[in-house]
């Protein structure tokens, strides 16, 4: 994912979690597989990879930083963002 720029970033954050939300909604939640699994685990690195969380306990970073993750991508799809060439 590229995070050259907090344009970049951004965009690249939304659309792997939404990416990674119709992964598990279509293919993997009724039919769980390991490949599945690993292919959302891969992405939900990715994800984390966009969040600081260099202030969270090493042992709690997995747990923490998909929860924010997913709190933070709940609240940006309530708000209207600015265009992304703004």
């Amino acid at each position: 994912m590229d995070t050259s720029s907090p344009r970049a970033t951004l965009t690249g954050f939304l659309a792997e979690l939404d990416e990674l939300f119709r992964l598990i909604r279509d293919r993997y939640w009724d039919s769980p597989s390991y490949d599945g699994y690993l292919d959302i685990a891969a992405r939900a690195g990715r994800v984390l990879r966009t969040m600081d969380l260099g202030e969270v306990a090493p042992s709690a970073r997995i747990e923490v930083g998909y929860e924010a993750a997913t709190l933070l991508y709940e609240t940006l799809a309530r708000i209207e963002l600015p265009p992304l060439e703004s």
